[in-house]
């Protein structure tokens, strides 16, 4: 089949450059309702996925338009034809500065892990079910994707790369209502260890939301943030070293800039890309335009060192490509969580929907749960927000010097910062 979809673009006039991306996936899901198997499942898809480029001048200036297309491998000779002209028709209104494709490259071999579903299922056969918690469901997808990547410029690489996610919802009996919390990651390899604590933790957590107080309202109280918000509110320091974000103006960020002041009394942010960082959701040998990738430094004790970026925007800025995005470490700070939290503060770790925008620097939302810390006590509560910007509280932030993977990001567990607005519950 890809060799019928390369010889059709190959014979297709008009056609400046290809790219065919094919993806052959064998799955297998488990979904549990409570403590109990209901359903085990598994099934094998393979797609195509083509990127059509058209060179044209436009007013003296070279373009260079593209669109995407999927080839279905039950289609005939005549329908990817038709397909394949009716996208490079649809390429010619795209006007983008003209860019090159990747060109040929070395190969290498991503980091291989693997899970298996079977024992994972044997192993999860004593999901906790009892008091007042419970697991209402939990779900498991396994992955494992053959990749090709083939384009006109000479690109051939094929390489294999597992991905998984898993997804969870706890459910504890309150003194009014039932409430619940949910969860969810995504990894390259796991164990059922992990799984089974990260059931116990969420537990733990909704059992803390069933008997949780409402928010106070605490002015001038430092903020922390614990787990799942952590790799959101984080995000803004990859998004401020895009070269992406840098050509399309959404950032004024320059090589040699720092993210903090002189005297700015936080702990200095350091992050690098790491597209085989065992664990991580994105382990990949190479990107999606079939560059291959490297362990990249973007930031080192505050100060922006590099851009990330793939070929065309790094073109465009006249550096040196990183290639996409995969998985991004940050360094842990000094401090530990405990001590993080010795003084009062309001940590947060679930909320309804956390958000930041990372061009802005905004970030917020609907508290779930968290604990009031002062006077030496620790409170559980809910309900209320929180909302802030990088601008007031980034150069104070304060790392925990315990780290978590989550999904692509390896990095402190814990942030703690000051000139947040809590919106608590009157």
């Amino acid at each position: 089949m890809l060799d019928k979809i390369i010889d059709i673009l190959k014979r297709t006039q008009e056609l400046s450059g290809w790219k065919v991306i094919e993806d052959k996936t064998s799955a297998e899901e488990l979904f549990f309702i409570r403590d109990k198997i209901e359903m085990n499942r598994a099934k094998d898809v393979t797609a195509y996925h083509v990127a059509l480029y058209r060179d044209f001048d436009e007013k003296g200036v070279s373009m260079r338009g593209s669109a995407d297309v999927a080839i279905h491998p039950s289609m005939s000779g005549e329908e990817m034809r038709s397909t394949i002209r009716q996208g490079l028709l649809g390429a010619g209104f795209v006007k983008n500065p003209w860019y090159p494709l990747v060109g040929k490259t070395g190969t290498c071999d991503a980091v291989r892990q693997e899970s298996d579903l079977d024992a994972i299922a044997a192993g999860l056969g004593g999901l906790p079910h009892a008091g007042k918690s419970w697991l209402s469901t939990l779900e498991i997808f396994l992955n494992k994707t053959e990749r090709r990547i083939v384009n006109s410029e000479g690109v051939d690489v094929a390489f294999a790369f597992p991905h998984g996610m898993l997804e969870m919802i706890a459910t504890s009996q309150g003194v009014k209502e039932e409430v619940e919390l949910f969860d969810d990651f995504r990894f390259s390899s796991v164990t059922t260890e992990k799984i089974m604590a990260a059931v116990d933790d969420l537990m733990r957590l909704v059992d803390e939301r069933a008997d949780a107080s409402p928010t106070p309202c605490v002015k001038e109280m430092p903020v922390i943030l614990n787990g799942v918000p952590v790799p959101t509110f984080m995000h803004y320091f990859v998004s401020h070293s895009s070269a992406e974000n840098k050509f399309k103006r959404h950032t004024t960020k320059e090589v040699g800039d720092r993210f903090t002041r002189d005297g700015d009394p936080g702990d200095p942010v350091t992050l690098r890309i790491d597209p085989l960082l065992p664990g991580a959701s994105n382990t990949l040998a190479y990107d999606r335009d079939g560059m291959r990738l490297e362990a990249v430094s973007l930031i080192e004790d505050g100060r922006l060192r590099r851009l990330w970026g793939d070929t065309r925007f790094s073109h465009y800025l006249k550096i040196e490509p990183t290639g996409g995005l995969t998985n991004v470490a940050f360094s842990p700070g000094d401090k530990t969580c405990d001590e993080l939290r010795a003084s009062p503060c309001l940590e947060l770790v679930s909320f309804s929907d956390f958000q930041m925008d990372p061009l802005t620097g905004d970030f917020g939302g609907e508290i779930r749960l968290g604990w009031h810390h002062e006077n030496g006590k620790r409170k559980a509560v809910t309900g209320g927000s929180i909302s802030g910007n990088m601008n007031d509280c980034g150069g104070r932030l304060m790392l925990s010097r315990e780290t978590m993977l989550k999904d692509h990001y390896l990095g402190p567990q814990a942030v703690r910062m000051t000139g947040v607005n809590v919106a608590g519950v009157a």
